[in-house]
């Protein structure tokens, strides 16, 4: 939407769209497989940080136990 400049009417309702809230899943989903990967955070703290993340930016997406892989 913004790509194609276009500027949603309603920035709230755009940000909760389904579309958006399943890209952020997917994105926060993806930044915890590198960071995972990259060993720089415990299972814990990243856990944690999935769930963080998760509940702010794809509440609808949120784990009760987030997975990381």
């Amino acid at each position: 939407m913004f790509r194609a400049g276009e500027a949603p009417e309603d920035p709230v309702a755009a940000a909760g769209s389904p579309e958006v809230v399943a890209f952020n899943a997917k994105s926060v989903r993806a930044w915890a497989r590198t960071v995972e990967a990259s060993g720089t955070a415990t299972v814990e703290q990243l856990a944690e940080a999935v769930q963080v993340s998760l509940a702010q930016f794809a509440p609808a997406e949120e784990d009760p136990e987030p997975s990381t892989s």
